[in-house]
């Protein structure tokens, strides 16, 4: 099967999608092949993920921590303690920053003739490559771990459900460490899933899934790579996860086994996993980054900072990210959609055959609710709650509704029409409701706003918006008219990917209001230079005092010049730069905006929205007088 076979096999993907016969005979085959649907899943990431990419400014205020960390330590070329100015952040491991900086390295991160980057927009976009690549990595490792265990059909769907869920697609777009946590979380989890399944033993499911799609049992295990490949690929990645997020990868590996030999009353099968050597192979991956960062800045720094990262968020919320419990299941339903259409019925219709009839052996699904249901547990009792925390359990959550959308197809008996399924069934519908009103009138209301040049006509994002009205009806006419939910969800699918091109690569780029650290370079450039830059120890590049909006998307587009300066400290920074230039928010400064009126001469003024704070801005940009 080929990429040019997707239409005939989506209009194959109808009511009986999921039967046994010459359909299921077609689409099953290209499901499982890397040149059918693992390259149609390539293109699907790459239709989410790219739109905006480029385009989207900086945004505040952890990308803009993260970029800047990764760009000073390819300038400095110290790679063991990662900095923003001359302050280590040691809220985050390195392996993110590494991977950030070698992508700045091998694309170019030259600060171009505006001051904004050869790329533009600070070139944040060779920042944001390795959370694409991630992303789309764990997509496919979604993929190959549904058909492994499920149906082709139920794999190749899961994995397009997570590629396409808010949550992953915003996140994507972030030059973050969560993508990656993504990626490793799912290695991880992927190679748990074969170390247990030889344990334990073959699925009976998975086994009904080989013979329905004419493949062949596999074969025994010979070779070294075949038999200890699983296990070491199972404590890279939980090493790799250390390297990326710290303890989330470990801990929900070990919860998941833990819940599995719970289940199963066989706690042995955990021998299997070699936990020395993963030990050992996690010592080794990880161990030398730990001594030579505590070596250089203390261990009583090191301890103390790993402790307030992980006990310390446990126990308090930080930076006002408080939840309540049911926090991360609430938003699920809105993060996780087009997805969560079965998903309240998926987890009853698992359970019922993942744990309670456990000893049939339809394991599978209950290796999936173990991967789940412990974890998100921990997330929901912990004090600070982000909506991304819970992100590493989207494969699982991904698999489970797609299996059951299939059997739904297949069967309506297999998802039967419960509270469940009627009350998950309307709130899918609400949610694209809503966000299709919520996002129409975004649309509508910045498309009728002066554009930037090289923005599309407001005549095009109208276009896409009327298009999004007639996916998001169809999509919701086949669920409740037809009960079609594969044809519902590949609609979906198509709904997403235009919401992506209209909103992340149109709407939000033309939004200058929201925009604010872009117009501050513009403002800064805009400032004639002073005679005096460059002699008498002046900087030849005038340093900017960012005072009152200290946002870090202004210091990383700022390439080192800005610098956050506190109202009381102004004096004695405009004595020892007396050419230097103060972008201040005289609401949140005001003795600190009238000093500079007497001693600087105002350039400009900034209005706009900062959606970091949700207030109303307007910065005030002073130079020397002398400036002309």
């Amino acid at each position: 099967m080929r990429l040019a076979d997707l239409p005939r096999v989506l209009l194959e993907m109808g009511p009986g999608a999921g039967r046994r016969g010459p359909t299921g005979a077609a689409v099953g085959p290209w499901c499982r092949s890397w040149s059918g649907g693992g390259v149609a899943l390539i293109v699907l990431c790459l239709g989410v993920y790219l739109p905006g990419l480029w385009s989207i400014p900086p945004v505040d205020r952890d990308e803009s921590r993260f970029a800047q960390a990764s760009r000073t330590m390819l300038e400095s070329g110290d790679y063991i303690v990662p900095r923003i100015g001359s302050t280590p952040r040691l809220n985050k491991p390195p392996l993110i920053y590494w991977l950030q900086a070698a992508s700045a390295r091998v694309l170019g991160d030259g600060p171009g003739d505006d001051g904004m980057g050869e790329w533009g927009n600070g070139n944040i976009w060779v920042f944001r490559v390795p959370s694409v690549l991630c992303a789309i990595g764990a997509v496919l490792l979604t993929w190959r771990l549904g058909v492994r265990m499920f149906d082709p059909r139920a794999g190749a769907l899961g994995a397009a459900l997570l590629a396409v869920s808010p949550m992953v697609i915003w996140d994507a777009h972030q030059a973050r460490a969560d993508q990656l946590l993504l990626f490793t979380t799912t290695g991880a989890m992927f190679a748990l899933f074969v170390c247990w399944k030889r344990a334990i033993g073959t699925s009976p499911e998975r086994s009904e899934g080989l013979r329905s799609s004419g493949e062949s049992s596999p074969r025994p295990l010979t070779s070294f790579g075949a038999r200890f490949g699983p296990v070491l690929l199972l404590w890279a990645m939980v090493a790799l996860g250390v390297l990326a997020k710290g303890p989330i990868t470990p801990m929900i590996a070990a919860l998941t086994a833990l819940a599995l030999a719970l289940a199963s009353r066989n706690a042995r099968w955990l021998l299997t996993l070699r936990p020395i050597l993963g030990l050992v192979i996690v010592g080794v991956i990880v161990g030398p980054w730990v001594y030579l960062v505590a070596e250089r800045i203390g261990w009583q720094t090191y301890w103390t900072t790993v402790y307030e990262e992980t006990l310390g968020r446990s126990t308090e919320a930080r930076e006002s990210h408080w939840g309540p419990p049911g926090y991360h299941l609430v938003l699920l339903a809105v993060l996780f959609w087009p997805g969560s259409l079965l998903t309240l019925a998926a987890f009853g219709r698992s359970w019922r055959r993942g744990f309670a009839r456990f000893r049939l052996g339809n394991r599978p699904e209950a290796f999936l609710l173990a991967w789940v249901i412990p974890a998100w547990l921990v997330f929901e009792m912990v004090a600070t709650k982000l909506p991304h925390y819970t992100m590493p359990m989207y494969p699982a959550i991904a698999l489970l509704s797609g299996r059951a959308v299939c059997a739904a197809a297949a069967n309506s008996a297999e998802v039967r029409s419960t509270v469940l399924d009627r009350l998950g069934t309307w709130i899918w519908a609400l949610i694209g409701f809503c966000g299709l009103v919520v996002g129409m009138g975004v649309i509508l209301i910045i498309s009728g706003l002066p554009q930037p040049a090289g923005q599309p006509a407001p005549i095009a994002i109208r276009l896409c918006a009327v298009f999004l009205v007639v996916l998001i009806g169809a999509a919701c006419y086949a669920v409740f008219q037809s009960r079609k939910l594969v044809r519902a969800h590949a609609i979906a699918l198509v709904a997403m990917i235009t919401w992506c091109w209209a909103t992340l690569g149109w709407v939000l780029p033309s939004s200058d209001l929201l925009w604010i650290s872009p117009r501050i370079v513009q403002a800064v450039r805009a400032v004639p230079s002073d005679p005096l830059s460059g002699r008498m120890g002046e900087p030849r590049v005038p340093p900017v005092a960012l005072i009152g909006y200290q946002e870090d998307s202004a210091v990383f587009l700022l390439r080192g010049r800005g610098v956050k300066v506190e109202s009381e400290d102004i004096g004695r920074w405009t004595t020892r730069f007396a050419t230097g230039i103060v972008v201040i928010d005289p609401a949140r400064a005001p003795q600190a905006a009238r000093y500079c009126s007497t001693v600087f001469e105002l350039r400009g003024t900034i209005p706009g929205y900062n959606y970091s704070t949700g207030k109303q801005v307007t910065l005030d940009v002073y130079s020397n007088r002398s400036g002309r």
